[in-house]
């Protein structure tokens, strides 16, 4: 497909664009930056210049901050 101008789309580790990735979630991950995708659910391509399909991907969040012990759910015998 390459001889008639058609390219995958590179989105792993780049910084999500919605121009040329459709974001199907997010994935809290300490190794990647917030707003850069950390995996690829299925491949987009583009013709030249313009896109024929997205690349579908999952887009890193910031890590959540640990809180105090347990799970954050009261036991009925506690209330």
């Amino acid at each position: 497909m390459e001889s008639y101008g058609v390219e995958r789309v590179e989105a792993l580790g780049k910084e999500f664009d919605p121009f040329e990735h459709e974001a199907l979630g997010e994935q809290e991950s300490s190794d990647t930056e917030p707003g850069h995708i950390v995996a690829v659910a299925r491949d987009g391509y583009r013709l030249y210049e313009r896109i024929l399909r997205p690349a579908q991907v999952i887009v890193a969040k910031k890590t959540d901050q640990p809180t105090a012990p347990g799970n954050g759910l009261v036991d009925k015998e506690e209330k």
